[in-house]
């Protein structure tokens, strides 16, 4: 992905990760009876390779901070490529002038072949589908054309009431109507849903799209209120909602 290459074996990917991490764990702790080797910068960056891989691994795997995702893994990068060509100048001993020349024309070739038409591509297909529903985002047609969206800002009386009122989508809501609106808890921070459930009378703004998995659902926000379903729409509905 920072090379914004089309990957889509992630196994291939997942097991050539793991390979490269049992090798540099490998190498750390060959070069711990040496220590020449031990004390070198090289030996120092796959020790930080691997403490800031296991832990980002580790952490993000057993907590809710984040997925885990390039930008965690891009400290990681450098190290990654320092260490996986540390070994060149040593090799370079072995090879000829002209054959070190030849194998370096193929590679910059081949490399910059694969980079080029990967970004072509993704270009290609990035515009292809701005021209059918626009900047991707709240930008979108999916998002300016919305039914609820058209409803919101025709109605902007809704916003002015004394009711306190949440939606799943309360960045879209400010974003298209200039109206700002609670974001529904997550179901993790019971404070907060307690909050939620004591409060009344409340608006919810439900939209169908982009659903998040960590908000409140319908189903577990009508065991806490009572709803009653005030306007519907293809793409979300809106609520009044009453302490039962």
């Amino acid at each position: 992905h920072w090379f914004s290459l089309e990957l889509k074996d992630s196994i291939f990917f997942e097991i050539l990760a793991l390979a490269i991490m049992i090798f540099f764990i490998y190498y750390f702790v060959k070069n711990i009876d040496h220590w020449k080797s031990y004390y070198t910068y090289e030996n120092i960056a796959v020790a930080f390779f691997i403490v800031y891989v296991l832990f980002i691994v580790v952490s993000s795997t057993i907590s809710r901070y984040e997925q885990i995702n390039n930008r965690l893994l891009a400290p990681a990068f450098l190290p990654l490529l320092w260490i996986s060509t540390c070994q060149i100048p040593k090799w370079r001993k072995y090879v000829s002038h002209r054959q070190l020349n030849l194998i370096l024309l193929v590679f910059i070739i081949g490399i910059s072949g694969l980079l080029i038409g990967s970004y072509f591509a993704i270009n290609q297909e990035n515009i292809s589908y701005m021209q059918e529903t626009g900047i991707p985002g709240y930008s979108e047609d999916t998002w300016q054309k919305s039914n609820i969206v058209n409803y919101l800002q025709k109605h902007p009386e809704i916003f002015t009431n004394d009711s306190i009122i949440y939606s799943n989508h309360n960045q879209a809501v400010y974003f298209l109507t200039r109206n700002s609106v609670d974001a529904l808890p997550e179901r993790v921070y019971k404070g907060e849903v307690k909050d939620f459930q004591e409060e009344e009378p409340c608006i919810l703004i439900w939209f169908n799209l982009d659903l998040n998995p960590d908000l409140l659902n319908l189903k577990e926000i009508k065991k806490l209120k009572k709803m009653k379903r005030v306007a519907t729409f293809t793409d979300g509905a809106i609520f009044r909602l009453e302490n039962k």
